[in-house]
């Protein structure tokens, strides 16, 4: 596709909470790659157990760039998205033409 996909918080073994120097760099290093991001997208599908994903939509706002959503808005600011999705399929291949 001509992406590069930044999401080590994939590879962690575990949520780092309630271990607070391993939570915050944690934190940190999920902000820095965000930073580095082209494109944002929310998986309303699987829903989380902690909410991390709210706070990184949050910051994803605050950012250039397009924002997806891939299932049903879960509040507001899911509405604020650039396009949204009923399927990782159907997004990969609005991502493809």
């Amino acid at each position: 596709m001509g992406y590069t996909v930044v999401a080590s918080w994939i590879d962690e073994p575990g949520e780092s909470w309630p271990d607070v120097v391993r939570s915050r760099a944690q934190a940190a290093r999920d902000m820095e790659e965000m930073q580095t991001a082209d494109l944002f997208i929310f998986d309303t599908l699987e829903p989380s157990t902690f909410g991390n994903n709210f706070v990184e939509w949050g910051i994803a706002l605050t950012r250039s760039g397009p924002k997806y959503l891939v299932g049903e808005p879960l509040n507001h600011y899911h509405l604020l998205l650039s396009r949204g999705f009923d399927s990782w399929e159907e997004l990969a291949q609005w991502l493809l033409r």
